[in-house]
């Protein structure tokens, strides 16, 4: 019963991170399965893709000032939807879904 309660909190504190990225930005936001690239673009549509860069697997970044995820390992670089804009990596970012359940 306790572990389920953790597992409640956590989910809340997870999507106030999705609701704290304003239009036009991107951040890394921790969900149970992992690290998530969260962007919102400037109709609140927030898309969300896994962080792994699919070359060899480091975190990505946002990079506000080019608004792409960038690997910071070996320079690969993906669009906000997760495609590859520069290489090595030639996979795009895996896309993922957040199922939010409203009180």
């Amino acid at each position: 019963v306790m572990r389920e309660y953790g597992r409640k909190l956590k989910s809340v504190a997870e999507y106030g991170q999705f609701d704290a990225i304003a239009p036009g930005h991107g951040a890394i936001v921790q969900d149970r399965g992992g690290k998530l690239a969260a962007w919102r673009d400037e109709n609140g549509k927030l898309t969300l893709l896994s962080a792994s860069c699919t070359h060899l697997h480091c975190d990505v970044q946002w990079n506000a000032a080019e608004k792409t995820w960038d690997c910071p390992c070996h320079g690969s670089r993906f669009s906000v939807h997760g495609d590859v804009i520069e290489g090595p990596a030639l996979a795009p970012l895996a896309p993922h879904k957040v199922e939010r359940k409203r009180a």
